[in-house]
């Protein structure tokens, strides 16, 4: 089950078993920021949660990484360096 602690400013939340769908609340630049959270579960222990912008402005859906889900999540996420293959 997914527990969200706190209520995510300017966004609405719909929830279910495996994932969570926010919906902004105020138009940007190309419309309302949509954004999917689906979460894989790899063993009894261990999860993997996939955050990617589903509709709006690339812009401002890596703004939201920078500036709210990175912070929040500094002490469990590991960041690599990514390589394009």
């Amino acid at each position: 089950m997914i527990n969200i602690t706190e209520d995510p400013l300017n966004f609405s939340v719909k929830k279910s078993d495996l994932c969570v769908r926010l919906q902004g609340l105020e138009s940007g630049r190309k419309g309302k920021l949509g954004i999917a959270v689906d979460i894989f579960s790899v063993a009894p222990s261990v999860v993997v949660v996939e955050v990617k912008k589903s509709i709006g402005d690339t812009l401002e859906y890596n703004q939201f990484c920078i500036k709210e889900l990175r912070p929040v999540l500094k002490d469990i996420v590991w960041i690599g360096n990514f390589v394009p293959a």
